[in-house]
């Protein structure tokens, strides 16, 4: 639920003060920023579940026992995304690298612990290519 905050916290900021988004602000190197786009979208969850979001489209659902009609994430080890949907409001996050992706997915887990939910894994149902390809960023703990 945070993760979604943040995202319309930082959409919010931006209809509130349009300069802000002119500035450049100077990264560490060491910090890990995906590239992230955040949109409104009045439609439900399931169809990012079996349309936009599929397995057959190289996404696996991320389970929380925060999943509901209203909230879900996804993710997409091909081209590196993490898809949140909570109550309309979308965030697509694109990592530029392996690394930046495993550390996203890794992030998403410790703050579901830390924070009290379940993280209950990552499910690629029956898509025996994209099992392979978490299985080849190191992630198959995560899969269930």
């Amino acid at each position: 639920m945070a993760y979604m905050l943040i995202c319309f916290v930082q959409r919010w900021i931006m209809c509130m003060w349009p300069d802000l988004a002119k500035i450049k602000i100077p990264v560490s190197k060491e910090k890990i920023i995906m590239r992230t786009e955040n949109h409104f979208l009045e439609i439900d969850r399931y169809l990012f579940d079996f349309h936009y979001c599929s397995t057959k489209k190289g996404y696996a659902q991320v389970d929380t026992n925060q999943d509901a009609a209203y909230y879900g994430i996804w993710t997409n080890p091909f081209k590196r995304t993490v898809f949140s949907y909570c109550e309309g409001d979308t965030c697509l996050k694109t990592a530029e690298n392996d690394n930046e992706y495993v550390k996203e997915l890794l992030d998403i887990k410790e703050w579901n612990f830390k924070n009290g939910y379940a993280f209950k894994g990552i499910d690629p149902g029956f898509n025996k290519e994209l099992k392979e390809k978490f299985i080849s960023l190191g992630l198959n703990e995560l899969l269930y």
